[in-house]
């Protein structure tokens, strides 16, 4: 058995129930709050798991890649020292494309940068 898979059953075993879900429904996972993808290679601070069912845990995913994104983006020396921001933007692309459009400028947005840097268009 693997080193995750033994933490995992460990934490299960001290925290049975989903706090998300009231204490109801029995925990198979661990939420990461904040998500492990805002720290390069996923490694984050362990203090902050809690039990959560796996339901609960996939129901935040898309918001946890937006705040992923943004974060590593607003952070250029240091957002994507482990080469990941190039895959988290293709599947946040994939998963809520209306979100990821926001991020591109509209077509006078455009011209007007290539003015202010001195591009022209192509002729014809």
């Amino acid at each position: 058995m693997g080193e995750q898979k033994r933490k995992l059953q460990h934490f299960i075993s001290e925290h049975k129930k989903c706090i998300f879900c009231g204490g109801i429904v029995d925990a198979t996972t661990i939420e990461h709050c904040p998500p492990r993808a805002l720290f390069q290679n996923r490694i984050a601070p362990n203090s902050f798991e809690f039990p959560s069912c796996t339901a609960c845990n996939n129901y935040s995913s898309d918001e946890d890649l937006i705040v992923a994104v943004i974060v590593r983006m607003g952070s250029p020396e240091h957002g994507d020292l482990d080469g990941k921001l190039q895959g988290m933007m293709k599947a946040l692309n994939r998963q809520r494309p209306e979100f990821y459009k926001s991020f591109l400028p509209s077509a006078i947005e455009t011209r007007a940068n290539n003015r202010q840097d001195g591009i022209k268009p192509g002729q014809e």
